[in-house]
C-alpha cells in the first residue's frame, strides 16, 4: 500500500500488480476461479456460476481490482472531497486496467466505448465538475443483467448470442472469448459499484436538504402570515413550481390587498381606542432561515403601502409587520385626522380557529375551578 496526495489529503490507495484474471493468492483456491471452457454451452454456464457466486464485479469478488473497490465502498468516515477524490482514484485504476485488455477479443470494443463517454484521462482533475459528471450518470448502464452488459446504450451486448454465434467457433476462440467476457463484465460490475458510492454520498445530501425543506415549510405554513387565494395567485408567479425539481419553501412573501384586524388610537376621539380594519394594499413580508437543522424563521419583518378603516373616511399610510403576526401602522385620512393603529393577524386566528377554541375552553374550566 502507498499514501498519495490528492487535493491536499493523503490518501491510501491498494497498488495492484495481479492480472484481472488471477486470483488473489494464487497458492489458495479461490471460489471465483475463472473456469477453463471448450464450447458455447460451457461459456454460458461458466457465466451463469459466476454470477450466481457474485464473482463477476460482485461482493465475492477475490482479485485485487475488487479488493480496491471494496475498501472504497467499507469507508463510512470518507465524505465530500476526500470521498470524490478517492472515487476518482479508483475509476482510473479501473480505466487503466480496461486499457490493457486486448480490443479485438469479445466485449472490449464496447467498454472503451462507454468509458470514453466520460473523458477519463482528464476526469477527477476538475473537482466538482467531475463529480458532477460521474452522479449524472446512470449508473444502472453498468449493471450486468444476467448475459445482457450496458443495456440501453449503444454499446448493449448480449454475451449468450455472441458465444452461440461467433465467438465458440473453435476451442481456443472461445476460451479467448469467455476470458475476455469475464473480465469486461468485471469491470463493468467494479464501475457500477463504485458510481454507487457516488450516488450513495449525493443521496445522503438530498435526504438531508429533503429534511430542511420539511420542516421549513412546517414553520412557513405556521410562521408566516396566511395567504388569501388572491395572494396565493400572485406569489405563485414568483415561487420556484415543482417542475423544477425539490424545493423549500421562499424567505418571503408578498402581500397583495391583505387583511388585518385591530386597534386604532386617534386622540380626536372622546374613546381613544377604536375598532379598525387594516388592508395592506401592497408589501413584502420577509424573514432568514436559521436556527435548529437551518429551518427556524429568524429576523420575521415587512412593511406595506396600507389602508386603514375605522367607520369613517380611509387613511392611507404605511405598516409596518412585526414577528408573531403584529402590525404597527400609521395612516391619515382625508380629513388630516392622523392614526396610529395596532393590528393582529385576524386570518391566522381564523386558520388556528381550533386552537383558540381549546384555550379558550380551557378557561372556562379553570374558572369554574
Amino acid at each position: 500500500m502507498i499514501r498519495e496526495w490528492c487535493g491536499g489529503h493523503a490518501l491510501t490507495v491498494i497498488v495492484l500488480s495481479a492480472s484481472l484474471l488471477s486470483p488473489s493468492t494464487p497458492a489458495e483456491a479461490q471460489a471465483c476461479t475463472v473456469p477453463t471452457v471448450d464450447s458455447a454451452t460451457e461459456a454460458i454456464q461458466g457465466i451463469d456460476d459466476l454470477l450466481l457466486s457474485q464473482c463477476l464485479g460482485g461482493a465475492n469478488c477475490e482479485i485485487g481490482e475488487c479488493a480496491v473497490v471494496a475498501q472504497l465502498t467499507g469507508a463510512p468516515d470518507l465524505a465530500g472531497d476526500q470521498l470524490a477524490e478517492q472515487i476518482f482514484i479508483v475509476l482510473r485504476q479501473l480505466h487503466a486496467k480496461a486499457l490493457t485488455l486486448d480490443e479485438t477479443q469479445l466485449a472490449v470494443s464496447e467498454l472503451r466505448g462507454m468509458l470514453a463517454r466520460w473523458d477519463m484521462p482528464t476526469l477527477g482533475n476538475t473537482g466538482e465538475e467531475s463529480l458532477t459528471v460521474l452522479t449524472d450518470s446512470n449508473k444502472r448502464e453498468w449493471q450486468g443483467s444476467q448475459f445482457n452488459l450496458f443495456l440501453h446504450t449503444p454499446f448493449e451486448l448480449n454475451l449468450e448470442k455472441a458465444f452461440l454465434e461467433t465467438h465458440c467457433g473453435t476451442p481456443d476462440l472461445c476460451r479467448a472469448s469467455f476470458e475476455s467476457a469475464v473480465a469486461v463484465y468485471t469491470l463493468s460490475g467494479l464501475i457500477h459499484r463504485t458510481l454507487d458510492v457516488a450516488v450513495r454520498q449525493q443521496l445522503e445530501d438530498v435526504g438531508r436538504m429533503l429534511k430542511t425543506y420539511d420542516a421549513r415549510w412546517s414553520n412557513f405554513h405556521t410562521g408566516s402570515r396566511a395567504v388569501f387565494p388572491w395572494e396565493l395567485v400572485f406569489n405563485n408567479l414568483s415561487y420556484r413550481g415543482a417542475s423544477e425539481g425539490f424545493s423549500g419553501p421562499p424567505s418571503w412573501q408578498w402581500l397583495v390587498l391583505h387583511p388585518s384586524i385591530g386597534l386604532s388610537y386617534d386622540d380626536d376621539q372622546d374613546d381613544k381606542m377604536q375598532e379598525a380594519i387594516l388592508v395592506d394594499i401592497v408589501g413584502r413580508y420577509q424573514w432568514r432561515w436559521g436556527g435548529k437543522d437551518n429551518a427556524e424563521m429568524k429576523r420575521p419583518w415587512g412593511a406595506a403601502v396600507a389602508m386603514s378603516w375605522t367607520g369613517d373616511d380611509p387613511g392611507y399610510g404605511l405598516a409596518v409587520h412585526l414577528p408573531k403576526n403584529w402590525s404597527i401602522a400609521v395612516t391619515r385620512s382625508s380629513g388630516e385626522s392622523i392614526q396610529l393603529l395596532f393590528s393582529m393577524e385576524f386570518a391566522q386566528f381564523v386558520t388556528d380557529k381550533q386552537k383558540n377554541v381549546e384555550e379558550f375552553r380551557q378557561q372556562l374550566e379553570d374558572l369554574r375551578f
